[in-house]
């Protein structure tokens, strides 16, 4: 504990960590028990985010149920004595997938692709390109406008259908 307490201070005062003790740093990390010294974990977490991340992205793989706790509920103290909660970003994937003509037809409700966007092979106003992603219905455009939204792959360029 007492080298973990030295790197932190020198930090504090400027002085970068080598690799050797950005190891000794994540090590720590992962030994890490409950109750733990929240100075420390919340210095930590402040002056070395490279190393907590990886320590965090180790348990992720490692445990992903453990990871999904930790994410969540890592708590320390802030030198004012309240609680900081840290969170990690939550990131999704979409996979494109071929949407049938017959299906676009069911989304505009009849209504022609020439009709909707002013071009009959449905070019992009932007870019004149015809590659569209439909925009998944948890999207904010879609969740706020209240209607399916799509967007050029090639551009960015969004619209309602």
């Amino acid at each position: 504990m007492e080298t973990i307490y030295g790197i932190i201070k020198r930090k504090i005062e400027g002085i970068d960590c080598t690799e050797t003790e950005s190891a000794e740093i994540k090590g720590w990390l992962r030994e890490l028990k409950l109750p733990f010294e929240q100075p420390t974990l919340s210095e930590i977490q402040l002056l070395f985010p490279l190393e907590y991340g990886e320590f965090l992205d180790e348990v992720q793989i490692k445990d992903p149920i453990l990871y999904e706790n930790t994410n969540t509920t890592f708590y320390s103290a802030t030198q004012d004595g309240n609680l900081l909660t840290t969170k990690r970003p939550t990131f999704y994937q979409a996979n494109l997938v071929l949407v049938a003509p017959h299906k676009v037809s069911e989304i505009t409700k009849g209504q022609s692709i020439a009709e909707r966007l002013g071009d009959e092979e449905g070019k992009c106003p932007e870019c004149g390109k015809n590659k569209w992603w439909l925009l998944p219905k948890e999207c904010v455009v879609v969740r706020t406008g209240g209607k399916p939204y799509i967007e050029c792959l090639e551009c960015g360029y969004t619209t309602h259908l």
